[in-house]
């Protein structure tokens, strides 16, 4: 199928919240690569950047940009599938950001792709559930948001339930940070899941993505 790199964005920031950057595309999957963000100005701000309209799922959450710095943001392979929406915005002008990624053709279920977006409460929430059509898979992407102002503690767990399968235990996330967890290409059996929870319901936002894992 094809596959063309595109510039998901490249300019400055509004100041407007929930300014839309990218609408997904009718019959093409995006898949974000790379994202920088340069602050221009002499003056500390915030940046945020989130998938859709309702419900809120943040990639950064008032991601502090200190003056004339440039960050290069931890995020890769996140999905974003025909009409979702992306959106980003910055406290105060001008933060200039450049988005980088790809388009294939088809949905994402047509590339064996699936996107998970969870909210993670203070018990075990189920963050990927054991695949139904028996088909292994591999952990693409996993990234966490945090979107309170003070830490959060996160423990994810992968295969089944029992502290023996914890891979991230007790990780402190500090306030409005957003982390990658490197574990991508990790296989998981058709009959095991991923689970989790935080030490404040809904303040831990993960993204995961996954991809079916089939003989070439």
């Amino acid at each position: 199928m094809a596959e063309t790199p595109i510039k998901i964005y490249g300019d400055a920031l509004s100041t407007t919240s929930g300014t839309t950057i990218y609408t997904g595309k009718t019959g093409k999957t995006c898949i974000i690569k790379s994202i920088i963000i340069c602050n221009v100005s002499g003056v500390d701000t915030t940046v945020n950047m989130r998938l859709n309209t309702g419900p809120l799922y943040f990639l950064l959450h008032n991601k502090s940009i200190k003056a004339n710095q440039t960050l290069v943001i931890p995020i890769s392979d996140i999905v974003i599938s025909p009409e979702e929406t992306l959106h980003m915005w910055c406290a105060n002008s001008i933060v200039n950001a450049r988005i980088t990624g790809v388009e294939k053709d088809g949905i994402p279920s047509s590339l064996g792709l699936a996107q998970y977006r969870v909210g993670l409460g203070t018990g075990t929430t189920t963050i990927v559930p054991a695949a139904g059509n028996g088909v292994n898979r591999l952990v693409k992407s996993i990234v966490i948001c945090n979107v309170s102002s003070g830490p959060q503690t996160v423990t994810i767990r992968f295969g089944w339930s029992g502290d023996n399968c914890n891979l991230i235990n007790k990780y402190t996330i500090a306030g409005n940070d957003t982390v990658l967890i490197p574990f991508a290409d990790m296989f998981i059996s058709p009959n095991e899941y991923i689970e989790g929870w935080t030490s404040t319901a809904g303040n831990a936002q993960v993204h995961v993505v996954m991809q079916e894992a089939t003989n070439a």
